[in-house]
């Protein structure tokens, strides 16, 4: 007992004094307590002091890497108008992302002036918001004011290609040009256009509303190719939230199995007898690959 007494004081001493010199701006000695608390991530959440809060944005990628999506995008939404570097952290540190939710995040960057997240959207054309190409231009970036004026024009192409389709209902121009109009894309997806299904799974990504599972299985439905890719991606992240994916998981093989895939039925068969405690989370990221 007498041990276990000496022990907790002299770890309450070394967290005061790691304490004290944090708040003189020694963010080693803030890690220090970050990293020996229970749950490093839990305790950036809900820190409010600057200097610990500088420090979470410091080594966020460190704190998150294998953390839930979801905690770390909570985490990213605290820190980022103070330390918008973390909005970046936030995809390096993150696997499996959606083209949506890494746009999304380099966007929110951009908006208060990051320019580096400005010149990533360029660098990987995701971006078609003038605003955004603008201000990396502005800030010297050659390719980014080159982009600029052919998205001018795309613009004006798009304009004049999704009236088209509104009107006279020819809408495949539209999708060509790269429209993220919801009620063009719908329109295609219901006319058999499995792509414009997933791009509009993609853009409701980030927005939990069902409709990314839904349009995504819309799109299975239509080539059973995707439903392949879409099972495979999906198997990475049972570890996660066992019971929410299985059941879509077993959908895709389901719909691939009755549309003739011999395959698929021997998939759907696998999944069917997977046990749930084999994925529970452990803080490492298993990486499962499956061979076709």
């Amino acid at each position: 007992m007498k041990k276990i007494l000496i022990l907790f004081l002299y770890l309450f001493c070394c967290y005061a004094d790691d304490d004290y010199e944090c708040k003189n701006n020694d963010l080693n000695a803030c890690y220090k307590v970050i990293k020996s608390s229970p749950s490093p991530i839990d305790f950036c959440q809900n820190v409010e002091e600057f200097n610990y809060k500088k420090t979470c944005a410091e080594y966020f990628y460190d704190i998150t890497r294998v953390a839930h999506q979801y905690q770390a995008k909570e985490l990213r939404d605290k820190l980022y108008m103070d330390f918008p570097k973390v909005c970046i952290d936030f995809i390096y540190a993150q696997r499996h992302l959606s083209n949506t939710i890494i746009e999304e995040s380099l966007s929110m960057a951009c908006e208060i002036d990051y320019i580096k997240a400005c010149d990533l959207l360029v660098e990987q054309k995701m971006v078609d918001n003038v605003k955004y190409v603008e201000k990396s231009c502005n800030a010297g970036n050659y390719n980014a004011c080159v982009e600029l004026e052919y998205i001018k024009l795309k613009n004006n192409n798009l304009a004049l290609a999704e009236t088209e389709c509104l009107q006279n209902n020819n809408c495949e121009k539209a999708f060509n040009e790269g429209t993220k109009n919801q009620e063009i894309l719908l329109k295609l997806c219901e006319n058999k256009n499995e792509k414009a299904c997933l791009r509009y799974a993609e853009l409701n990504a980030s927005k939990n509303n069902g409709k990314y599972d839904e349009y995504s299985l819309k799109a299975c439905e239509i080539n059973v190719n995707v439903c392949m890719q879409k099972a495979k991606s999906l198997e990475q992240f049972l570890q996660f939230d066992f019971e929410g994916n299985i059941k879509t998981l077993k959908r895709y093989y389901e719909i691939a199995c009755e549309k003739g895939l011999d395959i698929a039925c021997e998939e759907f068969k696998r999944v069917e007898a997977l046990n749930p405690d084999d994925y529970k989370f452990d803080g490492k990221v298993k990486t499962i690959r499956i061979k076709f």
